[in-house]
């Protein structure tokens, strides 16, 4: 009787805690508010941008209104019973919701989590971790080991990332399970297009939702900590990246649609970002449409109380679109690695008096004061390839399509590459020097001296690489490092870091006096590209402006090698 009579105690106390709704009557009556509001101010996706012009639209009834009355009354009854479910999960974990947050995370208000770190291709055991598929990723960079993983320990689940030039972006979408997230009916383990947001849950943010305005942009959200939800800006950057720089829009949607996955066509997907076409649901109540059309990505930046950006990626169009429209809409959402640069000063080319590492007003500077390593961008985060012929090191980064090493070649053993022998020198016969400028070859020894995996680049693929940052009369900025040049340093924000290495010249007229001259103020980079018997083509890039050029020199002379992966 004694334990029937606790038994009977204890249910009574849950029933009045199960029954005690009043903060159910609270939330219902702003939801209602709220969809009062929507009703006269509506948006329309079916809409296209015919450019990157930003577009206001107007009537989806179904994003922002629910269809019947019935309908409102399911809705409003299940944000009912979900409210209800997150104070008990909140009230038996004896954290208490402050309703500013998601309530799923209340429970882990406490948690604090590592900042989630981009590892080696193959890092985490997808039958222990919780993996998003691959088959819709770059099948060749996959191969090669371009993507890199990260792991939400929030959840244990594994998300593929890649490097475009100075981002670092996931390749899938989030699937991290909260309020405010769905699955795609068709497609409800979310393996696929990851899950859709309202615009709330999305920046993790219940207080900034439709009819409230936080001025957020760039904010954490729900990405996993040390990553957030890319801004508008942070999307124009990355069109920046796969486009031609300073033209953004310039075809730049082929560039990011995955290989495979669009019903519309598919794409060769050589950056790996992968994009897939997600489509959109139409509000919490509506229904999911332009699945295999169109993709779609909330950005982090509010245009007012009701709205905020979003990205869309047309499968029939070469451009893409940033349109504002309703907070309500339910979107995926791609995170963006938080970048290094807000935390480490830049030694920027408009300041040419920098002290990142000595500028060169002597040759002798260079030697036993800085290593090649304090000529890199210090806000970038580059990967490493090591020579197995001798076992140096050196930095590497992918700049557009291809993966260049960023620091000059050092390799000189002439008995394993014969073409070396009498091929390749330091600066001024001093081995010193080749430990922070590489060695200098002439055209011959250049040819064959990349490791193994890389060549040495074409005329062509340095011209695509000047290309890529504006041509011969802007490139050079991109391109020099940060500090060294003894006019105009560079921004080297893309990582390629060219240091003036100068180069060996040969006095045909003079007895072939040897001369070492333009240390500081020229590179000089070797082309596969032969021109003539005695010339052969190579990158210039200048102290004095912003200027690369292209060009011929005689192949007697030597100059640096940087070599770009097969």
């Amino acid at each position: 009787m004694k334990y029937l009579v606790s038994l009977v105690l204890v249910c009574c106390a849950v029933l009045s805690a199960c029954g005690d709704d009043s903060s159910s009557s609270v939330e219902s009556v702003e939801i209602e508010s709220s969809s009062s509001e929507k009703s006269s101010d509506t948006y329309d996706l079916s809409s296209s941008s015919t450019g990157s012009d930003l577009v206001l639209s107007s009537s989806l009834e179904s994003d922002l209104s629910p269809s019947s009355s019935a309908e409102s009354t399911e809705i409003e009854s299940s944000l009912s019973v979900e409210s209800s479910e997150a104070r008990e999960s909140s009230l038996s974990s004896g954290v208490s919701d402050s309703g500013s947050e998601l309530s799923s995370n209340s429970s882990e208000a406490n948690v604090v989590y590592d900042v989630a770190k981009v590892k080696p291709s193959g890092t985490y055991d997808c039958s222990k971790y919780k993996c998003i598929t691959t088959e819709y990723l770059n099948q060749d960079l996959l191969k090669k080991g371009d993507y890199g993983e990260v792991l939400d320990e929030r959840d244990n689940q594994v998300y593929r990332t890649i490097q475009i030039n100075d981002q670092v972006w996931m390749a899938q979408n989030l699937n991290f399970e909260t309020d405010g997230g769905f699955c795609n009916t068709a497609d409800a383990d979310c393996a696929k297009y990851g899950r859709y947001y309202v615009w709330w849950g999305a920046v993790d943010r219940k207080d900034c939702a439709y009819g409230n305005y936080c001025a957020l942009s760039g904010v954490q959200g729900l990405c996993p900590t040390g990553w957030h939800i890319p801004s508008k800006q942070d999307w124009s950057r990355l069109f920046d990246n796969v486009g031609v720089y300073g033209n953004a829009n310039s075809n730049v949607a082929p560039e990011l649609r995955a290989h495979t996955g669009w019903s519309v066509g598919n794409e060769a997907d050589e950056y790996g970002f992968s994009a897939l076409p997600s489509g959109y649901k139409g509000g919490t109540g509506g229904s999911f449409d332009n699945e295999g059309t169109v993709m779609y990505a909330w950005t982090s930046t509010e245009t007012g109380e009701k709205g905020a950006y979003h990205l869309r990626v047309y499968g029939d169009k070469s451009w893409y679109s940033l349109i504002e429209d309703g907070k309500s809409l339910v979107l995926p959402v791609r995170c963006l690695m938080d970048s290094k640069k807000d935390t480490v000063s830049s030694c920027s080319y408009e300041n040419p008096f920098n002290t990142c590492a000595p500028s060169l007003e002597g040759a002798d500077e260079w030697l036993d004061v800085v290593s090649r390593d304090d000529y890199l961008n210090p806000s970038i985060e580059y990967d490493s390839l090591v020579d197995s012929r001798d076992g140096q090191v050196y930095k590497t980064r992918r700049i557009g399509k291809m993966v260049w090493m960023v620091q000059n070649l050092n390799y000189a053993d002439s008995a394993k590459t014969p073409s070396l022998a009498n091929g390749s020198w330091c600066f001024r016969d001093d081995a010193a020097y080749c430990k922070v400028l590489g060695r200098l070859y002439n055209w011959d020894a250049a040819q064959d001296v990349c490791p193994e995996g890389w060549h040495l680049p074409s005329s062509g693929e340095w011209k695509e690489l000047e290309s890529k940052f504006g041509g011969q009369t802007a490139a050079g900025q991109y391109l020099k490092s940060q500090a060294g040049w003894r006019g105009r340093n560079g921004s080297d924000e893309f990582g390629f870091s060219a240091i003036p290495a100068g180069g060996r010249y040969i006095n045909e007229f003079d007895n072939d006096k040897v001369n070492y001259n333009y240390l500081g103020q020229e590179a000089f980079y070797w082309s596969s590209s032969d021109y003539s018997e005695y010339m052969g083509y190579r990158m210039n890039i200048s102290y004095s402006d912003d200027y690369t050029n292209v060009g011929t020199y005689n192949k007697i002379y030597a100059f640096s090698v940087r070599c770009v992966r097969n």
